[in-house]
């Protein structure tokens, strides 16, 4: 699993996020490499809701029946 999957299944839009702060997310990618995932997640799950109001996901357009 890569840090870009990961912050996609935490709700997170990864491509706003690293434009956003560039070297946040070159830091996270290193510690994500050396720590894993469980780890991560652990260590970060207090930075997660910030993230996620920060930069969400689109919403997908439903498609019209």
């Amino acid at each position: 699993m890569t840090l870009e999957e990961f912050l996609t299944k935490k709700k997170i839009h990864c491509p706003s996020f690293k434009e956003a702060l560039p070297q946040e997310y070159a830091r996270m990618e290193l510690y994500f490499a050396e720590c894993g995932p469980k780890s991560f997640d652990h260590f970060m799950k207090f930075h997660f809701n910030e993230w996620r109001l920060r930069f969400p996901i689109p919403p997908t357009p439903s498609p019209t029946k």
